[in-house]
């Protein structure tokens, strides 16, 4: 295999990182944001200005975070600061995972009754990322079987721990477990109402990230981001997701360099360099996908205002959270059970 890729796949490579140095690159560039978001009505320039004013939008609220903690310090100066700061790291494998177990049990699961109408019963179990598969992402989900014989995974990489600070975990454990990937995947298999094709074949990039970032932000409403610092990492993730969308589109289409993403990633979020370098290689390799997690949840969180405003007093949060997850995607499927939601409530009220 090294040898192929030396001698034969290397040299029929595209020489620049963004795909609009091929021939109808912008094209195939467009035609991948459109399979990702599950939208062909958005363009490369709409998504990477949504991602700069997310960036703007989310660096206010990490100041606020900085001042809370009484530190006359700018965005990037604390950035470097937790960064270069041994405190905020784990020293052994085991403790790592351990807390993340802890968050998953004792933190965030006794919360979701209060938000959602149904707890998934599957399995959900942390893991260590193999030492031979950790040169890809910081952290991955791995579904339960139909059978129930094996449980969900949650991978993390504690082979470099320098790559997990100690404030990502409630974000991280609620993206990859509960209410996040294991949730969303464990709710559908529980369905019996759903056929088997519709629980196990091919997702929308943009429903399986968006529902997973959306339930991050839940953390807010279920108190779990009370701490500075805790709060601080949710947005570090956060922001790291509107960063992808700048990023992404200024490489494929805006003639970005590797070295100039990784910079405005550095500059932006709270992520170790390790990650973000494997992070900006991963979205050369695959254009366009990296923009479905934020686009995802803003059109999740565009869908529950609209029931908000349509509904009042009278909107549920648990049943959105039911009709939403129960949907399985695509998001224009998902829109669509939500606009029947709302129609129906405003139907009985009309009638009562």
């Amino acid at each position: 295999m090294d040898d192929f890729m030396d001698n034969e796949y290397r040299s029929h490579a595209r020489a620049e990182i963004g795909v609009s140095s091929l021939p109808n690159g912008e094209d195939f560039y467009q035609h991948q944001l459109s399979y990702h978001l599950t939208d062909t009505n958005v363009i490369a320039q709409q998504i990477h200005n949504m991602g700069l004013q997310e960036v703007e939008r989310i660096t206010k609220e990490m100041d606020e975070v900085i001042k809370s903690l009484g530190l006359n310090m700018t965005h990037k100066e604390f950035i470097d600061a937790i960064r270069n700061n041994d405190s905020f790291y784990f020293k052994i494998e085991d403790e790592a995972l351990e807390t993340y177990r802890t968050a998953l049990d004792e933190v965030i699961a006794p919360e979701l009754e209060r938000i959602f109408k149904n707890i998934p019963q599957k399995r959900l179990e942390v893991k260590k990322i193999p030492k031979e598969l950790a040169t890809g992402p910081q952290a991955y989900y791995m579904m339960p079987s139909a059978d129930n014989s094996t449980p969900g995974i949650f991978f993390l990489d504690t082979n470099t721990l320098k790559n997990i600070p100690k404030y990502d975990v409630i974000t991280l454990a609620m993206h990859e477990g509960v209410p996040g990937h294991h949730f969303q995947f464990a709710y559908v298999m529980e369905q019996n109402n759903v056929p088997d094709f519709r629980k196990y074949g091919v997702r929308s990039n943009a429903f399986i990230e968006g529902w997973a970032l959306y339930a991050e932000y839940l953390g807010h409403e279920l108190g779990l981001y009370n701490d500075p610092y805790m709060m601080f990492g949710h947005l570090s993730y956060e922001i790291f997701r509107a960063c992808r969308m700048v990023v992404d589109t200024g490489m494929h289409v805006l003639g970005w360099s590797r070295q100039q993403a990784i910079d405005y990633m550095m500059n932006h979020s709270a992520s170790p360099l390790n990650n973000i370098e494997r992070e900006i290689d991963r979205y050369i390799t695959w254009p366009g996908q990296a923009c479905s997690y934020k686009y995802g949840e803003l059109k999740i969180k565009a869908m529950r205002q609209k029931a908000e405003e349509a509904m009042g007093d009278a909107f549920d949060i648990k049943e959105f959270h039911d009709i939403v997850l129960r949907s399985n995607g695509p998001m224009m499927l998902v829109e669509k059970q939500v606009d029947h939601y709302i129609e129906s409530f405003k139907l009985r009220a009309a009638v009562s």
